[in-house]
């Protein structure tokens, strides 16, 4: 006889047994594939705590200190706000490109203020880590000492060149945007921005 959880058993206490056997072992088949068995939680104030811890990790901006109260370790729930902080941190650079417009600026002066901007607000966290990655593997003769060069706080060469050119690409590319439509070079700012968390 086939039981209720696809068991085929005659006994309805076998039955249950089976069942939790059966259920415990598909969960455990979603752990294996990568899926969660528990719904995502959408309330409106996790989702407004969940984003507030998210600009804390990825910006410099002053998030008040009661949204960081209770349990704060689980970055997995945090990060499904990442693209949200994204778009928020990226809101006052496209607001410099708008400003820059209305005041007649030059499209290269623009860009060159969103991206300091942009950086300013979170932290030069990113090129912090291009700096090192870009010393590391670049200055680096073997593993260890690629890795002994990525823990050194100071920047050499490599990591200087990277920077100079990282700022320089993106600058001219948001110049290029701005000089055809300024609305769209705000929204490639924010859409990069959104993108890259």
């Amino acid at each position: 006889v086939k039981g209720k959880s696809g068991c085929h058993v005659e006994n309805p206490v076998l039955e249950k047994n089976c069942g939790k056997t059966y259920r415990r072992r598909a969960e455990q088949g979603n752990m294996r594939m990568g899926r969660r068995t528990t719904k995502m939680n959408l309330e409106p104030h996790l989702i407004i705590t969940d984003t507030a811890r998210a600009l804390g990790f990825l910006t410099r901006l002053p998030i008040p200190a009661h949204y960081f109260q209770g349990d704060v370790s689980s970055l997995e729930r945090t990060s499904r706000a990442f693209p949200l902080a994204g778009l928020l941190s990226a809101l006052p650079a496209a607001a410099v490109i708008y400003v820059a417009e209305l005041v007649g600026m030059p499209s290269l002066l623009g860009a060159c203020l969103a991206i300091a901007v942009s950086i300013a607000i979170s932290g030069a966290l990113h090129e912090d880590g291009l700096a090192d990655v870009a010393d590391g593997f670049f200055g680096g003769k073997d593993k260890d000492h690629r890795l002994e060069i990525m823990k050194d706080s100071r920047n050499g060469t490599y990591g200087t060149m990277a920077l100079i050119l990282s700022f320089a690409f993106r600058v001219t590319a948001l110049s290029s945007i701005i000089t055809a439509d300024p609305f769209a070079g705000a929204l490639a700012l924010i859409a990069g921005s959104v993108a890259a968390r």
